[in-house]
């Protein structure tokens, strides 16, 4: 059930007020005020496998390869991550960084591990098997990411399978920022490996969705406790994910599937300058499905949107 501006009070599915179910789902959450609404649950019932993993970055191709490689698998009950993090010093109090591999699989023991075979076979300095509730998954980060840090969080895409060189290059220069900023020790980015064949499985136009295609995530996460550090680390932060972003958008127009080439390819969770939720707004029209767009406030604010594009320094 929705509140409209003008208070009207509307039942919204599938069946009534097609056109509003349309664009709220994934064109954002300003058209109107939700008062009630139904989710379709699926039910957990057992433990899922899990696996953090510590390697040295010299290993980052392998761990590169082997994602790319699972991934091609497509099998849904499947999620994997790459992070790169710092673990220490070393003996000239220079900060180590390392590879975190987080991986996920809803599924029993025995199939998670031949699944992740590439990775398992790999000599961590630390790993943390085990079936755990499902809950406890989506806190196996947070380690790093607690509350009362100075933060920049930003973000981008990558094109599937991940390039060799773009994460290389990312190490690098999170190498450099590290050793440069050491109190920026408790940053992290995140490559998501995460199945797509369901998502892209679904037109670009069958919802206000606008961000299908065969890429996933980039977590741009820096963490670091002195205020004297906020301007740089604000700035490198912008600077690696606008790096990162132009990689993505070159690629994008290299690919021969529509799906990937009008996919917006930001998080709008915690990023995007409000492009994402801009280009959201954009599929409104090309696909015609909500009759009150060109009179709506959402139609003057994407117009603002597209100036503030075109005038940004």
């Amino acid at each position: 059930m929705k509140v409209l501006a003008d208070g009207t009070i509307l039942n919204v599915n599938s069946s009534a007020n097609e056109d509003l179910f349309w664009a709220i789902r994934g064109a954002g959450t300003s058209f109107g005020i939700a008062t009630k609404f139904f989710y379709k649950a699926h039910e957990q019932k057992h433990p899922v496998w899990s696996a953090v993993l510590t390697l040295s970055s010299d290993r980052l191709a392998q761990c590169v390869e082997a994602a790319n490689q699972i991934l091609q698998i497509g099998d849904p009950n499947s999620m994997h991550l790459i992070a790169l993090s710092v673990q220490g010093q070393d003996p000239l109090s220079k900060p180590v960084t390392t590879i975190l591999v987080v991986l996920f699989y809803n599924g029993n023991e025995s199939d998670a591990q031949s699944l992740y075979e590439p990775f398992l076979k790999m000599d961590a300095s630390s790993s943390n098997i085990s079936m755990i509730p499902y809950p406890q998954m989506n806190s196996i980060l947070n380690e790093g990411l607690e509350h009362g840090l100075r933060r920049s969080m930003k973000g981008s895409a990558c094109i599937y399978p991940l390039d060799l060189h773009l994460a290389e290059t990312i190490l690098r220069d999170f190498e450099e920022f590290v050793a440069k900023v050491p109190d920026a020790d408790r940053s992290l980015i995140v490559f998501e490996f995460i199945p797509f064949e369901k998502i892209v499985s679904v037109p670009q136009t069958a919802t206000a969705f606008g961000n299908r295609g065969t890429y996933g995530n980039i977590l741009f996460a820096m963490g670091w406790t002195k205020e004297e550090h906020d301007i740089e680390s604000r700035e490198w932060t912008r600077m690696i994910s606008s790096k990162t972003r132009e990689q993505f958008r070159k690629g994008k127009m290299r690919m021969g599937e529509d799906a990937t080439k009008d996919g917006v390819g930001e998080y709008f969770n915690y990023d995007g300058e409000y492009s994402c939720l801009f280009k959201n707004l954009e599929m409104l029209t090309m696909s015609r499905h909500w009759s009150g767009w060109r009179n709506s406030v959402w139609s003057q604010l994407f117009k603002i949107g597209s100036v503030e594009e075109e005038i940004r320094p």
